[in-house]
């Protein structure tokens, strides 16, 4: 019986000896803290432009941009925003830009609740995100896209469920943000790991973008997101010889005065396509605020020494109406140009002068849209009692 119990003892204190050691040597540690809310504004300032807001008759939700061929932005988003009736018409609103754009639905998979959109003719500039395959359970998560709004989702979610091999969706818990409206929403953790394709009580369900590269490459159309991994990858030599071949072809434009047109061969769209190989040109970024400068200064010009003088010339009962609708037609013109590129403008590379240079085209434009329209009128004579204050 002693040596039994001594046995007995001495097997326990082994036991108690081994759990102990063996509960310190693989002690995990502690998971990573969540994002900040001022860190994941920070990041999605960098995605905004690639995040599109989309309309189908009665149905709207979001989607992101993955890749682009000649004058097309292909655009992902949930199948299920843009099925319901293939009669009506698909729009898609890039970002602090108030033009719908058309959109055509040029694939879809049921079996994944993913479409593929196909925009024209955009002008947008957008640079090319990375994407992240290798994301896991407990990695906190976020989005962009809300109620047909930019909205960023500052409380992060936690991965449940991981996508897998045999599993093409992520399972997202603790994110209520998510509602009406973010289907086909983005969702990050380091870049682009998913679509949000439904939602449930405080969940969500995201396919995985992995998914939705095979079948970009399936359906033989461009994927241009970059891997997380390789995004701070130098440029190759070929797409340094283009950036130099377009800045050339650039200043020879700007010399022969062929800012914006003829179209497809003048400085700005030259610039323009710099910027889609290498966002951080400066050379072309500041040749493009110069063609904005050219066009902002001949509004200025033409309401100063043309628009102003003839209004003066009515005021002294003189029929100067088809000059005073030429010189609107004019100043119209120049302003339609320099919103065209404060849209189409990266909004990160925007500095607080240009934006607020920006901000106040859409009120000019008003005003003198209006007046054209009252000159245009049969009406005999229309005089002017205020001079125009061009601010």
């Amino acid at each position: 019986m002693c040596l039994n119990r001594n046995v007995g003892i001495f097997m326990m204190l082994l036991v108690l000896g081994y759990c102990g050691c063996n509960k310190q040597s693989v002690s995990l540690p502690p998971p990573n803290p969540p994002p900040t809310s001022n860190q994941i504004q920070a990041m999605a300032e960098e995605y905004m432009d690639s995040v599109v807001q989309i309309t189908a008759g009665d149905s709207f939700g979001t989607g992101f941009i993955v890749g682009e061929h000649a004058d097309s932005l292909f655009v992902a988003t949930a199948n299920h925003v843009v099925e319901s009736d293939p009669q009506e018409k698909i729009h898609v609103r890039f970002y602090k830009n108030s033009t719908d754009y058309s959109a055509t639905l040029r694939k879809y998979s049921k079996e994944h609740d993913f479409a593929l959109l196909e925009v024209k003719h955009s002008g947008h500039i957008w640079e090319k995100k990375c994407y992240d395959t290798q994301s896991k359970k407990t990695d906190y998560v976020w989005f962009i896209g809300k109620n047909q709004k930019w909205y960023v989702s500052l409380n992060p979610g936690i991965i449940d469920e991981a996508a897998s091999r045999s599993n093409s969706f992520i399972k997202v818990i603790n994110m209520p943000d998510v509602q009406i409206g973010t289907s086909g929403a983005p969702l990050f953790n380091k870049g682009i790991i998913g679509m949000i394709k439904e939602d449930s009580i405080d969940n969500a369900l995201a396919l995985d973008i992995g998914i939705i590269e095979d079948w970009m490459k399936k359906w033989n159309l461009s994927w241009n997101l970059v891997k997380c991994q390789e995004k701070d990858k130098p440029l190759s030599a070929d797409e340094l010889d283009k950036i130099k071949s377009l800045l050339a072809k650039a200043d020879a434009h700007l010399k022969n005065g062929e800012y914006l047109e003829p179209e497809k061969e003048n400085a700005y769209d030259a610039y323009r396509e710099v910027l889609k190989s290498e966002i951080d040109n400066k050379k072309a970024q500041k040749g493009i605020l110069d063609i904005l400068n050219v066009c902002v200064t001949e509004i200025d010009r033409e309401i100063r020494e043309k628009y102003t003088l003839w209004i003066k010339d009515q005021q002294m009962n003189k029929d100067v109406k088809a000059d005073i609708i030429k010189s609107l037609n004019n100043i119209i013109k120049a302003l339609k140009d320099s919103k065209r590129i404060c849209e189409e403008y990266p909004q990160k590379l925007k500095d607080d002068e240009t934006r607020q240079r920006c901000a106040s085209l859409d009120k000019k434009m008003g005003y003198y849209e209006k007046k054209r329209s009252e000159y245009e009128q049969p009406s005999d004579r229309i005089i002017e009692t205020n001079i125009p204050d061009n601010r």
